[in-house]
């Protein structure tokens, strides 16, 4: 038996390395017109959703429902969302993930089957925009109980619908000979409709299979485009969630990103908060090794555990948590607005979390706000100023040595 949410998994992975149409993230003037509040997105392919149907989208949480390709989630997320992209396909997400770190957007990724959205708390998003892809899973009843269920109160669900009528005709006769002729019966199925020679040439191709099987049909068969839902009334009721994540691995207040059976995310979730006491003794550990790594310079005789505490007092703290662990921070002294810490656990380098942390904690603070960075520190430099921060003026550290006086004036990007 073919386990067809494995297959079209891998099918969607060779299609986006391929690079067809749903498969070629956007390119960065799309990004910033976003940014800039001038945006549009698809559901279906030839006609962009109405505006008007998204609402204000400045700090809304939004679900990405098996839309990943680079392409919507990045902009909506660009537009002002904080947006959870999920999709089956790691390739896709990659290129979600791609986009969402060159621009620091506030979007993240998990791996996943559509209609099993069992480690995202009830309640949780404003709005879920779901592309053209239901139809490639056994039962679509089971995705819209899982928006519902994950969709806050008054939550808007907006999605995309394969016309069934379409499978009715063996297209590729249809392209050969110009006329359509009915072939098959509904619901329709590759599985179950295909003669085997046509099955088995799709699976040696990889290519994705429909399945529009008796529920999918009975539910798409009057929606032949994109269709907007209001969550109606409520049947449960739960407290608003810390996090987005639920606690799936059975024991009592563990909190985790791994997901029960075969589809485990290998795109770790990383999430911003405010500093909770609890974080004290592994941020104590990110600031004296990231130091250690960061300023090779110096004699590693200087720095000490319990620096952080004293460094940090006074200031409002950010948190970076990847698996339920800190590994890394910002710290603002609000009163002179001055960025004076933002350190990322050297092992996690390279990964957005320096940006994530640096988009979430400027989004508070009015401009200009300063920074002081050394000279040494070529990396940190390179990546201040791809982040729009300039240079004004230098000076000397009875410490440190040599550093930057470097300003950021611009507007704030939106924090997730």
């Amino acid at each position: 038996m073919i386990d067809i949410i494995r297959h079209n998994r891998k099918a969607w992975d060779k299609e986006s390395t391929d690079g067809s149409p749903w498969c070629t993230p956007v390119d960065d003037r799309i990004i910033e017109r976003a940014k800039e509040g001038q945006w549009e997105v698809i559901l279906t392919p030839n006609k962009s959703v109405p505006g008007a149907w998204f609402g204000d989208l400045k700090h809304q949480w939004v679900l990405c429902l098996a839309s990943g390709g680079g392409q919507q989630a990045p902009v909506l997320a660009a537009a002002g969302a904080y947006v959870i992209s999920l999709d089956n396909s790691l390739q896709q997400l990659t290129k979600d993930l791609t986009v969402a770190r060159k621009h620091a957007l506030p979007l993240h990724c998990l791996q996943a089957d559509m209609s099993d959205l069992s480690m995202l708390k009830d309640e949780a998003f404003d709005l879920i925009f779901h592309p053209v892809a239901n139809l490639f899973v056994a039962d679509v009843h089971r995705v819209w109980r899982e928006c519902y269920r994950v969709l806050k109160p008054g939550g808007v669900l907006l999605s995309g619908f394969m016309n069934p009528a379409y499978f009715l005709f063996d297209q590729d006769e249809a392209r050969q000979s110009g006329g359509l002729d009915v072939k098959f019966t509904q619901p329709y199925s590759d599985l179950h409709s295909l003669d085997k020679k046509k099955l088995q040439a799709l699976l040696d191709n990889h290519e994705a299979l429909p399945y529009l099987g008796r529920s999918n049909w009975r539910s798409n068969r009057r929606r032949i485009c994109h269709h907007r839902l209001l969550r109606g009334p409520l049947v449960r009721r739960s407290h608003a969630p810390e996090s987005f994540f639920r606690h799936v691995d059975g024991h009592a207040g563990a909190e985790t990103t791994r997901q029960r059976g075969p589809f485990l995310a290998r795109l770790s979730v990383i999430w911003v908060r405010i500093f909770q006491e609890h974080d004290r003794d592994a941020l104590r550990r990110v600031y004296y090794e990231s130091r250690r790594h960061a300023f090779h310079w110096l004699r590693r005789t200087l720095f000490q555990l319990e620096d952080f505490d004293n460094d940090t007092e006074g200031e409002r703290v950010w948190v970076a948590v990847k698996d339920n662990a800190p590994v890394g921070f910002a710290g603002i002294w609000e009163a002179d607005n001055f960025l004076h810490h933002l350190y990322v656990a050297p092992e996690h380098l390279r990964q957005g979390i320096g940006s994530l942390l640096l988009s979430t904690c400027m989004n508070s603070w009015r401009r200009p706000v300063t920074l002081k960075c050394m000279k040494s520190n070529r990396d940190a430099i390179r990546f201040y100023r791809k982040h729009g921060w300039f240079i004004e003026s230098e000076g000397v550290s009875a410490v440190y040595g040599e550093y930057y006086l470097m300003k950021l004036d611009t507007e704030p990007c939106p924090a997730p």
